[in-house]
């Protein structure tokens, strides 16, 4: 019975220790940061900061955000917000350094957002629930994505095949970060 009773405590430690793991996430906000999101940043940064709330009022012993914005070629960079447990500098962050600017025309340049999205912030290994919020109003450069839509985009021959795109989305999966548009 003595080695049942350890096996057992050991199936309970680690189904403790798998439940603590569970209730980590990290949890970064990509969104279009230019000047015709001007209309719907201050409602998205309410829903981020929402968002951000509810995952530390449920019960998530180890929450994380970070938000990193895009704009388009030649236009002034937002500054990312790496990861941190800290929601008051978060928001804080939101509410400081994001704000619409620039845009000449209506396709942005989100293979930057998504490449920074996962090559600039520290996405931790040990955390298993990750995840990206996309907050867009206009497609990527390029006419791969576009499908026959007449998008006014003055960098239309950017990525014809799709392929910067797609491998900057197939660096999500390797990683195992869920992504939301």
């Amino acid at each position: 019975h003595k080695k049942e009773k350890v096996a057992h405590i050991e199936l309970v430690d680690n189904y403790a220790r798998e439940l603590s793991q569970a209730q980590r996430i990290q949890i970064a906000f990509l969104m279009d940061c230019t000047g015709s999101m001007g209309p719907y940043i201050k409602q998205a940064k309410e829903t981020i900061s929402t968002l951000v709330d509810n995952f530390k009022n449920r019960g998530w012993n180890e929450s994380f955000f970070a938000f990193v914005g895009y704009r388009d070629y030649g236009d002034a960079i937002v500054e990312t917000f790496s990861f941190s447990g800290n929601v008051q500098d978060f928001k804080e962050h939101l509410e400081k350094k994001v704000d619409p600017k620039g845009g000449k025309v209506q396709c942005e340049d989100v293979y930057d957002g998504l490449s920074r999205v996962v090559r600039d912030l520290e996405w931790n290994d040990n955390i298993p629930n990750k995840l990206i919020y996309h907050i867009a109003d206009a497609p990527c450069h390029g006419t791969f994505f576009a499908k026959g839509q007449n998008f006014v985009d003055d960098h239309s021959g950017f990525d014809p095949t799709g392929a910067q795109t797609k491998q900057a989305l197939e660096n999500m999966r390797q990683r195992d970060i869920g992504y939301v548009f």
